[in-house]
């Protein structure tokens, strides 16, 4: 009774002096703690709980921490915290030893017992009850290394030192994405998250990787980026951050624990199933398995989709697959939209500028739009080989501009020295000139 009350005082007392609001509304707390544990005792996770794999509305059961703690522990705590248990029943083990085991397995028993009491279920929430595991592997490593080198101590500390080295080989490494560890003994991350016992990424790991991936963009600053979990991404990237859904997104990224657990999927699914199968800009990845996609936004350009196709190269690079125009009949003073469709054939380094000229019936200059693609927001340095996408220009028909056909002059060039890449195509281009010649809206005359 003694040893219990000053257990309780030491409780009190570190529960309110190092807790400054028992400070200043203890009573207040006190219902918030209280009350806090009664509604997550009876209410599940407000996003659904991904486990065996499912993902589920509701409480996901006893068996959750019983198989996913398992899974999170090194093998090397497994292994000792299961030899803690055999020792326990050997005679020659010292009663003191003995008291330490059977207290950290009743800590740990009962606190999963409490946890599992709660509709509410993460990993991660048996945090506490790993540390006494820990301390149980320990004692069960050295009292079984003992027996094995009795006499031997020099024998047994090698031992020893190497079992904190394993142990340090397989932790330190994820330094600080710690909890992208899945226990080898059950085949390591990509066994346990393939099989879809649990969804990994409870805090979103990889988050950051992928906004310093974007940050190191150019304009990042002016950048939009579409993400599921936009409340905990913004805070990493220099842009903006928008939910998913938002039309006027830049990219997009996706998270394993989202797309796992279905949170919220009604907004996100049919963006998802349109992003997929195309190659992602970056992925962040762990021991093999991908946490984070990071894609460019832009629609899917087939073949048969072009309005005007084109069979051109530009310089080593790029091809241009072809192009669509509107409005087909303009007069002077108007203005004409230009999309180009591009494709990327091996990545650059390069920083090149497309322009973009109206020549009406005199081959005369009659409008005019040279910039980085997509408006400078996607230069040509950023294009992935393989890519497509499309690159979309507009500007107004000079006032002296002469009826009839007109023709769009399309190419490249590097800014630094004006010097425009060659252009490889059917038609029969000079080559002074570097330009493809395209057929562009009729301009009709002035009303």
């Amino acid at each position: 009774i003694l040893a219990a009350g000053l257990w309780l005082l030491v409780l009190v007392a570190v529960y309110v002096l190092l807790w400054p609001s028992m400070w200043v509304q203890p009573l207040d707390t006190l219902d918030v703690t209280f009350g806090g544990s009664a509604y997550y005792r009876d209410t599940p996770h407000e996003n659904p709980t991904f486990f065996l794999g499912e993902s589920l509305d509701v409480d996901p059961g006893p068996l959750f921490y019983p198989i996913t703690t398992p899974i999170k522990m090194t093998a090397v705590t497994l292994i000792g915290f299961l030899l803690s248990i055999i020792v326990l029943f050997q005679d020659r083990i010292p009663q003191k030893q003995r008291l330490i085991i059977l207290m950290g397995l009743a800590l740990i028993f009962f606190f999963t017992v409490m946890m599992t009491l709660g509709a509410k279920k993460f990993t991660r929430y048996m945090l506490p009850a790993m540390q006494f595991a820990t301390i149980l592997a320990g004692v069960g490593w050295v009292i079984i290394l003992r027996e094995l080198f009795k006499g031997r101590v020099r024998f047994m500390q090698i031992v020893l030192l190497l079992i904190l080295f394993v142990q340090a080989l397989v932790s330190l490494p994820l330094h600080p994405y710690y909890g992208t560890h899945y226990n080898y003994l059950f085949g390591g991350p990509q066994v346990v998250l393939g099989q879809e016992i649990v969804s990994g990424q409870e805090k979103g790991e990889g988050l950051k990787l992928a906004a310093e991936y974007l940050n190191s963009l150019s304009l990042a600053p002016r950048l939009a980026v579409g993400a599921q979990s936009w409340l905990s991404f913004h805070f990493y990237f220099d842009g903006q951050t928008l939910p998913l859904s938002n039309e006027e997104v830049d990219y997009l990224l996706f998270t394993r624990s989202w797309l796992s657990r279905e949170v919220e999927s009604e907004d996100w699914g049919p963006i998802w199933e349109a992003y997929k199968n195309r190659k992602p800009k970056f992925v962040a990845s762990f021991g093999g398995v991908p946490y984070v996609w990071v894609y460019k936004t832009g629609p899917v350009i087939e073949n048969g989709s072009i309005e005007h196709p084109v069979e051109a190269r530009i310089g080593e690079d790029f091809n241009l697959l072809g192009y669509d125009f509107s409005p087909v009949e303009v007069r002077p003073g108007e203005l004409i939209t230009l999309n180009l469709y591009w494709e990327t054939l091996q990545e650059t380094a390069a920083d090149y500028t497309v322009f973009t000229h109206l020549l009406d019936g005199s081959d005369q200059l009659v409008g005019q739009k040279d910039s980085q693609p997509q408006a400078g927001m996607y230069p040509t340095f950023l294009w992935s080989a393989g890519e497509r996408l499309v690159d979309s220009y507009e500007f107004v028909v000079d006032e002296t501009a002469a009826a009839g056909q007109s023709h769009f002059a399309i190419g490249m060039y590097e800014l630094q020295t004006l010097e425009r890449l060659p252009v490889f195509a059917e038609q029969d281009i000079p080559p002074s000139e570097r330009r493809l010649l395209l057929n562009g809206p009729t301009i009709l005359k002035p009303e």
